[in-house]
């Protein structure tokens, strides 16, 4: 059971932490002036820090049931399921980091 809720807690921070990581790189990438302190990275990473843990939470929750349902049947395969899951959401979170990285130039908003 103590490994179960570890593998919960590691998966929730890893997801959390990309998605802190990649407000900074945005601004980056789309930061022509190169006026931008770190004050304003802290600042822009404090204020997304909400949202960051709510999308980290939906997208936890899938692996959050199927780990509350192996602890009843222990017979359930949690790695067999879970990889391809994260494979799948880790390259549609890729996606739409990079898609919107390239496209906020053009656009000028995300």
């Amino acid at each position: 059971m103590k490994e179960r809720l570890l593998y919960i807690l590691k998966a929730f921070m890893l997801i959390t932490v990309v998605s802190v990581i990649q407000k900074p790189l945005f601004i980056m990438l789309n930061d022509n002036s190169g006026s931008i302190s770190l004050q304003d990275y802290m600042e822009v990473i404090l204020h997304g820090l909400k949202l960051d843990v709510a999308i980290t939470c939906y997208l936890i929750a899938i692996p959050v049931l199927y780990v509350a349902a192996s602890c009843f049947f222990c017979k359930i395969p949690i790695r067999k399921i879970m990889v391809p899951y994260y494979s799948i959401v880790s390259f549609i979170i890729i996606l739409i980091y990079v898609a919107d990285a390239a496209i906020y130039p053009f656009w000028g908003f995300k």
